[in-house]
């Protein structure tokens, strides 16, 4: 219980301590608790209609694991139905795992003799039909336990040192999250006391995956120092069962129904008249990739974009997951864009997969950059429908996933040149023992005035933009990987002004995920953007554990702002 008050007194040769809590308070927590089920709920339900599957199960599943510690009944809304709340996530979550299903992509395992996890298994994951925007799995090796392996826009890829003797794999559902609930807030964190009882779900969350493999018919072509990663080996795949129940656009009268949006409308895209050009000089690239030889498709490329392509082949152990990618070329009034070539990038035992865009320069035809692409769901909250010019989509779009790529790479040029010399840096951290050396506290003061709240373990720090700087070399110097996963996107332009050609100002507002080998966290970044094709610029940034409106941000942090004395002497 929180709120508690103590009396301490002494009584001869002892001393008294007496904790209590009033009435009042006792009754108010307890409703606390069936707001934070009720809440906890709806989040997750948000979550499922975005196909984020694995935080839907994560919150659904804190939501059950309160409710089994609490005393009375609580009833939430299906559908315009009161039902009780307890009954209905012990049959929704069971139901959803049932409707996630994941099957070899391709036929494609790749074959590598160069490194120990030799094998690379590229897979699919669908919720109720539709590829899941994220989903997280655990899996046996062969020799250990690997976990967590993130599936992005319906792909994942796992690692094996051998597969002798595999006739199926088999994997697991990340369904409850023992150590993001102790982060949460204390309510969940009674929840998973030390020795914590597991709950009955894990015979759904179980995936296996069967094929055969026959040796005869593995091919590998070149050498140990250049392999040949489209090796491939014959596969029967067995087809996923279909049996999950029909997508819904909201929640359905059953337990077992899913709660699925169907896809947001977009904008039409205009796509390249004649795009062989352009379509063959990204299949060099590919086999570029595949033969491990960036050096044979340099005269491709511009001094920049080849700088990049280098950076992307040095960041990992890359590696192409399709057979025949399929590639397609869009055009604007300023850019000219192509994408399909869908990657896995292996850094020790963390695969990162990703789809490689390239920006071609119209005038010469040459690749001036490339970046990893946004997940779907992201990109498709960009270009949804509404009254806002192609060319600052596509700006918008540039940008956050130049944005993304700058930190899987170490482009920390790139990071340096998107922040205004004024630039106003809030960085929220859900490990108050980490990084806070270096910038200011925020007080609860000022946490208050911008309507930001205190969470258990997050603390907030202000940089200006020469200590943020430090703060990313310092992780690009230790970390061995850094990776961002954009979602949920939120966006607000700032005034009428008439278009990114005028230096049109924006709010972005996105969930990421961020991952690296010593950390990681998840939380909505906000950004305010003066967008301009050549080169956009942040005014403002910030982390929070949960999302803030935009509108408070607007309030808070305006177009013009003017910079302090006492900024400009520490910028100085």
């Amino acid at each position: 219980m929180q709120n508690t008050q103590e009396i301490i007194f002494q009584e001869g040769d002892e001393w008294v301590c007496m904790v209590y809590i009033s009435e009042d308070q006792l009754r108010a927590a307890i409703q606390d608790r069936k707001d934070a089920v009720v809440e906890l709920i709806k989040i997750a339900q948000r979550q499922e209609q975005e196909l984020r599957i694995s935080d839907a199960l994560k919150y659904y599943t804190w939501a059950l694991r309160m409710l089994n510690t609490y005393k009375d009944k609580v009833k939430i809304d299906i559908n315009g139905r009161r039902q009780d709340a307890k009954a209905w996530l012990n049959a929704h979550i069971p139901a959803m795992l049932d409707n996630i299903h994941i099957s070899l992509s391709d036929n494609l395992i790749q074959d590598d003799p160069t490194v120990y996890d030799r094998y690379m298994v590229n897979l699919k994951a669908d919720y109720a039909g539709m590829p899941v925007s994220t989903l997280q799995v655990s899996y046996y090796n062969g020799e250990h336990e690997i976990s967590p392996v993130t599936f992005k826009s319906g792909e994942g890829t796992l690692a094996f040192p051998s597969l002798a003797g595999f006739q199926k794999i088999d994997l697991r559902v990340l369904y409850d999250y023992a150590a993001d609930g102790r982060l949460y807030n204390s309510y969940i964190e009674t929840t998973y006391p030390k020795r914590f009882k597991r709950l009955p779900f894990d015979a759904q969350a179980g995936k296996s995956i069967s094929f055969n493999i026959d040796r005869d018919v593995i091919t590998q072509r070149g050498t140990p120092t250049a392999p040949d990663y489209s090796a491939t080996m014959g596969i029967p795949v067995q087809p996923a069962p279909q049996t999950g129940a029909p997508v819904t656009d909201s929640a359905g009268t059953s337990a077992v129904d899913p709660i699925v949006k169907p896809p947001r409308a977009t904008i039409e895209r205009n796509f390249e008249e004649n795009p062989v050009e352009y379509i063959n000089k990204m299949k060099e690239v590919e086999t570029a990739i595949r033969g491990k030889n960036p050096e044979s498709v340099k005269q491709l490329f511009t001094g920049e974009g080849f700088k990049i392509f280098t950076m992307i082949m040095k960041s990992g152990n890359v590696s192409v997951t399709k057979k025949k990618p399929d590639f397609t070329v869009e055009r604007s009034n300023n850019f000219l864009i192509g994408k399909g070539i869908p990657v896995a990038i292996k850094v020790g035992k963390h695969i990162s997969r990703e789809n490689i865009v390239f920006r071609f320069d119209p005038q010469t035809g040459l690749i001036s950059s490339l970046a990893y692409a946004l997940t779907k769901r992201a990109e498709d909250d960009i270009f949804r429908q509404a009254q806002w010019s192609n060319d600052s989509r596509y700006t918008l779009l540039q940008f956050m996933e130049d944005y993304q790529t700058a930190f899987g790479i170490g482009r920390l040029d790139y990071i340096e040149s998107i922040f205004s010399d004024d630039a106003h840096i809030i960085v929220g951290s859900t490990n108050a023992s980490r990084g806070g050396s270096k910038g200011c506290f925020l007080s609860r003061d000022e946490l208050a005035d911008l309507n930001f709240k205190e969470p258990a373990n997050v603390r907030y720090h202000t940089y200006n933009k020469s200590e943020y700087l430090q703060n990313v070399a310092r992780d690009f110097k230790t970390k061995s990987y850094i990776q961002l996963v954009f979602e949920d996107t939120y966006i607000s332009k700032v005034g009428d002004t008439g278009g990114y050609t005028d230096n049109e100002v924006l709010w972005i507002e996105l969930k990421q995920q961020y991952s690296s080998s010593n950390y990681s966290d998840k939380g909505f970044l906000a950004l305010q953007i003066n967008l301009n094709p050549s080169q956009s610029v942040i005014k403002v940034r910030t982390w929070t554990p949960y999302f803030v409106p935009i509108d408070y941000l607007k309030k808070h942090f305006p177009i013009g702002r003017e910079v302090s004395e006492a900024d400009q002497a520490q910028n100085d």
